[in-house]
């Protein structure tokens, strides 16, 4: 069974390169049935604490006009069996499988449910139903904010936040040319997100079995770091980001990315890391001829500088009065001041405080050191 599993995440994977998932033949919703109406209105009311996205589900059956979006008799082609491969190949995306109702989705029920259709209750129909949704709102949910954002929880989530909801998108999905696509279009775009995910692609689909295959560890290892970027991925977005465990500073430019060394003690970073978790905005600033961090606690409160300062020059002689360095000063200033002519005004940009533990160059997994070990805790949650 495990091996059929494996088998099927590889196929739904091909199909969806290909571009080949769900093209074949058009979606259509199913007509309004009258004994399945009151049905799904009462079951959304029943379920309501079992459902982990009760009110995103609410609003697609809205949306729907109360009716079944996944089960029909089979002649009817519906979009069940490409929502249930999908859900069956997660792990591709560095998630787990028992987060997305499988004790309740199986193959066996949806067969019987399209094979005999008119045979089958209206409260079984809508259950399976209901909970296929639930599971793909999970997952679209977990692909976009992550599974175990710490600034974003399901319930702020569920009620709504922004102009993304997983309700709509799903909507969109069944009524989109490419099914598979329009779901998994929400994840990040950055370019360390892509080699991670195409990484696990490889080695948890088409090099399963085989002597490429990634230890288990390499693999959770790129899962965790794949859920970090999706918290990162919806932050406000900023020109600099400095990543604790590989100790980089990262200046992104509209063609390529300029990197700098920095070296700090175990204090310096941790104030950077818990102004980060305390919510707090952490720009980089220039002042005078020297370059700090400064930290925003709150849109009410003034700035307060931490206890980071960005010293040294571009021979690598780096003063050692301050407790973190940075090689390069001079040209950090450069290029986030360009055009700036009076350096003595503060001058801030706004810096974003990542934490990952590994990245991918030519296929090789490079593994930074945990500073504050809290790899174990986020693996021990997505595991």
């Amino acid at each position: 069974m495990k091996n059929l599993l494996k088998l099927s995440c590889c196929l739904c994977l091909m199909f969806s390169s290909l571009g080949l998932a769900a093209r074949s033949v058009s979606y259509h919703f199913v007509g309004v049935d009258t004994a399945i109406t009151p049905v799904i209105r009462q079951q959304l009311g029943k379920q309501q604490k079992k459902l982990y996205y009760p009110l995103s589900v609410a609003r697609f059956y809205r949306l729907l006009g109360y009716k079944l979006a996944w089960i029909a008799p089979d002649t009817v082609k519906m979009h069940a069996g490409d929502a249930m491969i999908l859900l069956d190949c997660v792990n591709q995306y560095g998630l787990n499988h028992t987060a997305y109702h499988p004790e309740k989705l199986t193959y066996t029920q949806l067969e019987l449910l399209t094979n005999h259709h008119t045979q089958i209750s209206s409260l079984q129909k809508v259950q399976f139903d209901m909970w296929l949704t639930d599971a793909l709102i999970i997952f679209i949910n977990n692909l976009h904010y992550g599974r175990f954002n710490p600034d974003y929880s399901a319930e702020k989530i569920d009620a709504g936040i922004g102009d993304f909801d997983a309700a709509l998108v799903l909507k969109a999905a069944l009524l989109s040319q490419d099914f598979t696509k329009a779901i998994t279009d929400v994840q990040p775009q950055s370019k360390a997100y892509r080699d991670f995910r195409h990484q696990l692609y490889l080695q948890t689909g088409l090099f399963v079995g085989d002597c490429y295959e990634f230890p288990e560890a390499g693999i959770r290892l790129m899962a965790i770091n794949m859920e970090r970027l999706r918290w990162y991925s919806i932050r406000r977005k900023t020109q600099v980001e400095l990543n604790i465990p590989s100790l980089t500073l990262t200046i992104h430019e509209p063609d390529s990315n300029y990197y700098l060394r920095i070296k700090a003690d175990q204090a310096s970073l941790a104030a950077l890391v818990n102004g980060t978790h305390n919510h707090s905005v952490v720009s980089v600033s220039v002042q005078g001829d020297k370059i700090v961090f400064l930290l925003s606690p709150s849109p009410n409160k003034g700035k307060q500088e931490l206890p980071v300062k960005f010293l040294g020059n571009d021979d690598n002689r780096a003063s050692r009065t301050g407790n973190m360095v940075i090689w390069g000063r001079d040209k950090l200033i450069a290029k986030l001041f360009a055009g700036q002519t009076n350096k003595r005004k503060l001058i801030r940009q706004g810096l974003n405080i990542t934490y990952l533990t590994c990245s991918l160059k030519d296929d090789e997994l490079i593994k930074y050191n945990d500073l504050f070990k809290i790899d174990k805790k986020l693996e021990n949650a997505l595991y």
